[in-house]
């Protein structure tokens, strides 16, 4: 759901300027054309009908997912060679901090006040907030002309995510958010 949002958010950013129609529009074409949503889509259709992929298929489908981490993190590699960090300091750490700190507070206060929520569910939802972003983040960023800064951004929140999860599951423990029966 997050993803496919992003990217309806993300799409209609870069065609602001238009009328709300031709917006749309471009838009929806630009989503239609993503192979991230199309992979999406077929995976979703394939569940629901329950159709199974041949063998072959299946083992070709699997290699290349097993290829996809490593590649991502060569295109990140060379995102950030070279890169040119001056500037951007404001915007990488408006990014960390609201990735690493005010994500999991925002999900905290979200599963706060609903009640009756086992607090497995609530730990498992913050530790995945206070986790530093997933590799497509700087390849979404590159289609957008923002690659070095999402780059950039994911490199210092992975390091800070060493101390911002330590502080949350310390936090956690603290509260008996981390006590499971």
């Amino acid at each position: 759901i997050i993803i496919p949002m992003a990217l309806i958010i993300a799409e209609m950013g870069s065609h602001q300027g238009s009328n709300v129609w031709k917006t749309v529009k471009k838009t929806a074409l630009s989503l239609i054309k993503n192979p991230v949503l199309v992979g999406l889509l077929i995976g979703i259709c394939l569940a629901v009908s329950g159709i199974k992929i041949p063998a072959p298929l299946f083992k070709a489908i699997d290699m290349l997912a097993e290829a996809a981490g490593p590649a991502a993190l060569i295109v990140i590699g060379g995102a950030l060679f070279g890169l040119q960090v001056k500037g951007m300091a404001s915007a990488v750490g408006q990014i960390v901090i609201g990735k690493l700190l005010i994500h999991p507070l925002l999900i905290f206060i979200a599963f706060y006040f609903v009640p009756g929520i086992d607090p497995l569910y609530m730990a498992g939802a913050l530790l995945f907030a206070a986790a530093p972003m997933i590799s497509i983040y700087p390849l979404f960023g590159q289609r957008y002309g923002l690659g070095g800064v999402s780059a950039a951004a994911m490199l210092v929140a992975t390091i800070a995510s060493f101390f911002t999860l330590s502080l949350i599951i310390g936090l956690m423990s603290l509260f008996g958010l981390m006590h499971f029966e």
